[in-house]
């Protein structure tokens, strides 16, 4: 595989995915590679219609989706990679990209509750924001969910098995860890 850091991953039950990220030089990346455990195989796949060296990413019923995170490309993605066995029993990679949305502020995390993304937390203007917005796929459109108790960058989130989703982590200008 490429060597790279900042990448997004996800992973499905027959593979697992690496999007984009910074390589050497600091270079941003639209590569993307995929894993399959069976076969201990990396495979190249189609890659990303644009770089994508800073993202956060999330699973709604095994499609993918990736939202840049830095100050000048706010997109949302959609990603569908699918694994198929050819006749002769080695793994075929597909991948489908979809330019789904523009995301309302530069953000931190992404997670998913239902059908719908989560945003959460980010930066606007240098400073951090509370700010908590939901994104239907099925309508293509952003509302504002609610406020953080404190606003913070750099956090991250996950689903809770009682259906909430807990952020963690992030920054604001002092620096504090939050969770």
């Amino acid at each position: 595989p490429t060597a790279r850091h900042s990448p997004a991953v996800f992973s499905k039950p027959s593979c697992l995915t690496v999007v984009g990220g910074v390589g050497g030089c600091n270079k941003h990346l639209c590569s993307v590679e995929i894993f399959i455990p069976d076969t201990y195989q990396w495979h190249k796949a189609s890659p990303a219609p644009s770089p994508l060296p800073h993202m956060t990413t999330t699973v709604i019923h095994n499609k993918c989706y990736l939202a840049e995170c830095n100050s000048t490309n706010l997109k949302v993605y959609q990603l569908d990679v699918s694994v198929h066995q050819t006749r002769s029993g080695s793994p075929r990679v597909t991948t489908a990209w979809k330019d789904l949305c523009v995301l309302p502020y530069q953000r931190s995390a992404l997670g998913s509750i239902d059908d719908c993304l989560i945003s959460v937390g980010g930066e606007e203007k240098n400073n951090e924001i509370p700010s908590i917005s939901v994104f239907s796929p099925t309508t293509n459109t952003w509302k504002k969910a609610g406020d953080l108790p404190d606003p913070r960058k750099s956090c991250t989130t996950v689903l809770l098995p009682t259906g909430r989703l807990l952020v963690l982590g992030g920054s604001s200008k002092v620096w504090t860890v939050f969770t």
